[in-house]
């Protein structure tokens, strides 16, 4: 018997970037800019486990930096205020 894989082959997967708009998910309708203002993790959460489509590698870098220095801004914060962050 021939063993299925959960990998979509990369010439099958979809090729989108931050105009293109999700056909899918709670964020159906808006665009994966749109998205990227509001949720930076649900793009990062999207190249990391749907695997029927290719996000701009640059565009998923920019997000990713976002989320890099948002959580580094959110862990000043924490110290700043003397928070036990651990």
């Amino acid at each position: 018997m021939k063993k299925l894989s959960n990998t979509i082959p990369k010439a099958k997967r979809l090729k989108v970037n931050r105009e293109d708009k999700i056909t899918f998910g709670k964020y159906k309708g808006k665009t994966f800019g749109e998205i990227a203002k509001i949720d930076l993790d649900y793009i990062d959460w999207l190249d990391e486990n749907v695997k029927t489509i290719k996000i701009d590698r640059d565009f998923v870098t920019a997000v990713r930096m976002d989320i890099e220095e948002r959580d580094s801004e959110l862990h000043d914060i924490l110290v700043e205020h003397r928070f036990d962050i651990y």
